[in-house]
């Protein structure tokens, strides 16, 4: 029987409730809720924390980690690559999936697989100005390169990510699988609950109307540039803009709620 681990442990930052750590538990819960007879050679197994042995993964589901404090990216990062090879030997795991492709062990004894969820770092980068930012940039693409080559095994969570790898980061395309991500069918339906819409309009406001975009302000999701595009259509347009999502990386909704604001768009 293989000891298998899922990597749990990005819930551990201060980012948890983000898609990375979603994913890393719904991949564990829907693996747990497989018949017997399709993993009956299969010992699921988590890692909750960078710094602790895995544990028996039914013991994992009570994601007691999300109460507990979080710790920096730059001391996450250090533990998995200095201290997670040696807790995953100790633990006999056979196969480890690293849920996210981030700070992989320097020294490990089993297989590894790794889930590449985009390289959008890489393909749309953030802008560099002067020469040690990008110097930076350099590095980290070439650190990425290095890392993405580490794993025995890839997963993409689609075609375009799978593309962007073997061409951006020259990963051979038969070490990749394409596996996409599933839908939470008890959060999302094509049809709402009996006076469920009129009750969340009513609660935050919301017009009859409007577009909407769930993430948070990370660089990438590109939240201000949203909002400047729909300042520009909204005289021509009857629909509003909704953002739902949490404040991580710096003061985007904050920013984008004052110009709102200022500008007569949000009372």
């Amino acid at each position: 029987m293989k000891k298998v681990c899922i990597d749990l442990s990005p819930n551990e930052m201060h980012d948890r409730h983000g898609g990375f750590g979603r994913y890393a538990y719904y991949l564990l819960e829907s693996l747990l809720a497989l018949p017997e007879i399709e993993r009956q050679d299969i010992e699921l197994w988590a890692l909750v924390r960078s710094d602790r042995p895995p544990v028996p993964a039914h013991q994992a589901l009570d994601r007691s980690v999300l109460n507990s404090e979080p710790i920096s990216e730059g001391r996450h990062n250090w533990q998995r690559r200095i201290m997670l090879g040696p807790l995953l030997k100790s633990a006999g795991i056979d196969v480890f999936h690293a849920t996210v492709i981030n700070a992989l062990p320097v020294t490990v004894g089993c297989k590894v697989v790794a889930t590449s969820h985009d390289l959008v770092p890489l393909v749309l980068p953030q802008r560099a100005t002067g020469w040690q930012a990008k110097l930076d940039q350099r590095l980290r693409r070439r650190w990425r390169q290095v890392r993405h080559r580490r794993p025995d095994h890839i997963i993409a969570i689609s075609e375009t990510t799978k593309r962007d790898l073997v061409k951006v980061l020259e990963v051979p395309s038969d070490s990749i699988s394409v596996v996409h991500h599933g839908i939470d069918r008890d959060r999302f339906g094509v049809e709402a609950a009996e006076g469920e819409r009129e009750f969340l309009q009513q609660k935050y406001d919301l017009p009859n109307r409007y577009f909407i975009s769930v993430g948070s302000d990370q660089y990438r999701k590109n939240q201000t540039r949203l909002y400047e595009a729909w300042v520009q259509a909204s005289p021509f347009i009857d629909e509003g803009l909704v953002l739902v999502g949490r404040s991580l990386y710096g003061e985007v909704f904050q920013s984008i709620v004052a110009e709102a604001k200022r500008a007569g768009k949000l009372d």
